[in-house]
């Protein structure tokens, strides 16, 4: 039955194609855009230099995904794996955010049309030994000619929703045989094993790793880490006999001033309180300063610190990279870009502090990060400054249940942790294998760190 299916999809594709690529054609001619992606997207790719490593082709279809290939890629240079790494993405943001933030190294292309000549080309021209797929960008096509090319494919971060999962068990019959040719799994939850093995893959494929995206690496903080940081920032931050501490981070423009008013509602009832302000980008100090001093607010930069006392109850932190220790102090942290609509920040940051994140409804770029956390009840959704203040007030008169919650928001923290090295073990077993592919033996017996039951507890 697979000649049947796949002749049936290739058709569909092709159908597909002859109705929509003049429309497309026609508006690339007529503005002049995106003429450079559609020769990549039929497989003319530029000419690369010749190398003697293998090639990993790593597929990140938007930003998202990239934003799982940017921890991927960090990973394979922590543990020295030799390899040319080449990038493709299906949207313009995603192509864009990849060459912004993989680095000159990265090979980045548009992936290719799902179309058998297409896909024939640019395998030619990237020759990959190992084929990455990121989440489930699931191209039939891509995924039988690789393997036919003898490239070991392998499924990283993988999620299956229930709403896809419905979807894809319509044509169980025909999906089985595209999810059967992975040589490995690696799936973020319980949940998504559960329902790629109900599609058809084999449960000795699949491990449970977490979630690459919020695996912190060497910046999860260790007991002895943590007490030290700790203490260090309590010392220069003055804390020892002050009030409660609210660390906004990675504030945009219109948010310091919701953090302002929920101050002042605050200071009403908490005359200790600190708050820490963290924007996203720092050339906006200028503007929040302005702000402050229109408002009679009296404030200290976060660098001025090591000079001498602590002379404000609200600091303004005017350096890069500090706000994830920052993180560590607060008794309430607020993950900004959220209260207005830039897709929010990590909120995992102050969740492996033990700390229940505080976020706006504007979390669409870390949505699946929000999901977690709110199914075990370890986050914060707010509307306004006035939700925020009253929250917190409530949180004071129930200090019990905040720190369960915290609890919580550590735990979920914690079992996203390893997920990159675990995951990236599966790309080095596959290079390692002898020939053009690693057998799924060897792929599963070689990463044999990897229990069949993994760190994810979601």
């Amino acid at each position: 039955m697979e000649p049947l299916y796949f002749g049936i999809y290739t058709l569909l594709a092709w159908c597909l194609a002859i109705t929509t690529m003049p429309f497309f054609l026609l508006y690339c001619l007529l503005t002049g855009r995106r003429l450079g992606s559609l020769r990549q997207r039929f497989g003319f790719l530029p000419a690369a230099a010749e190398g003697g490593t293998p090639v990993v082709w790593v597929h990140a279809a938007s930003v998202g995904e990239v934003r799982a290939a940017r921890s991927v890629l960090t990973e394979m240079g922590r543990q020295r794996i030799a390899a040319t790494v080449v990038v493709t993405t299906v949207t313009q943001q995603g192509n864009i955010a990849a060459r912004r933030e993989l680095g000159p190294d990265v090979r980045v292309y548009y992936a290719p049309l799902d179309l058998p000549w297409v896909v024939r080309r640019f395998i030619q021209a990237v020759n990959p030994r190992v084929y990455v797929c990121l989440e489930t960008e699931l191209w039939p096509t891509a995924l039988r000619l690789l393997d036919r090319h003898g490239a070991a494919l392998l499924l990283l971060n993988g999620r299956m929703s229930e709403r896809s999962f419905r979807r894809y068990a319509r044509f169980r019959n025909f999906f089985s045989q595209i999810i059967g040719r992975f040589q490995a799994l690696a799936v973020i939850s319980r949940a998504d094993r559960k329902r790629f093995e109900l599609l058809g893959a084999s449960p000795e494929r699949i491990r449970v790793c977490g979630n690459i995206k919020y695996d912190l690496g060497r910046h999860f903080p260790g007991e002895k880490e943590r007490r030290r940081v700790i203490s260090r920032l309590r010392g220069l931050l003055r804390l020892n006999n002050s009030g409660p501490v609210l660390v906004a981070g990675s504030t945009h423009g219109g948010e310091e001033q919701h953090i302002l008013d929920a101050r002042a509602l605050l200071k009403e009832h908490l005359p200790g309180l600190t708050v820490i302000l963290a924007p996203r980008h720092l050339e906006r100090l200028a503007g929040i300063e302005r702000l402050l001093a229109q408002q009679g607010v009296t404030h200290q930069l976060y660098s001025g610190l090591e000079a001498g006392k602590r002379a404000a109850d609200v600091i303004l932190v005017d350096r890069m990279g500090e706000l994830a220790a920052l993180y560590a102090v607060a008794d309430y942290a607020f993950c900004g870009g959220s209260l207005v609509d830039k897709g929010g920040h990590n909120i995992m940051e102050p969740a492996v502090w033990g700390k229940p994140p505080f976020h706006g409804p504007h979390m669409k770029d870390f949505a699946d990060a929000r999901a977690l956390l709110e199914k075990e009840r370890a986050c914060y959704p707010v509307r306004s400054a006035k939700e925020l203040a009253e929250q917190i007030l409530y949180l004071e008169r129930h200090p019990r249940q905040y720190a369960e919650a915290g609890v919580r928001a550590a735990k979920v923290a914690r079992a996203q942790q390893g997920a990159a090295a675990k995951q990236v073990e599966l790309i080095k077993s596959a290079l390692a294998g002898s020939g053009p592919r690693a057998s799924a033996t060897q792929i599963n017996s070689s990463a044999g760190n990897l229990p069949h039951e993994s760190v994810n507890r979601t």
